[in-house]
């Protein structure tokens, strides 16, 4: 959902942009592609360390401690 809006907000801005830089594509899709791919590899990195720790923890003793 993000990403789809991220997406938006970018090929809304195009306009402003193009209108700022001489010669700049007003919607490259190689490059909102990459750029997106680039912010999916990022979240699942950041998503795998509490995710491999929280996998560690016995549900059992979790639930016991609170």
């Amino acid at each position: 959902m993000g990403a789809a809006c991220g997406v938006a907000l970018a090929a809304a801005t195009t306009r402003i942009v193009r209108n700022i830089l001489y010669g700049y594509a007003a919607f490259d899709l190689a490059s909102v592609s990459v750029g997106l791919l680039a912010f999916v590899v990022v979240a699942l990195a950041a998503a795998i360390a509490p995710a491999r720790r929280a996998l560690r923890i016995d549900p059992a003793s979790a639930l016991r401690y609170e």
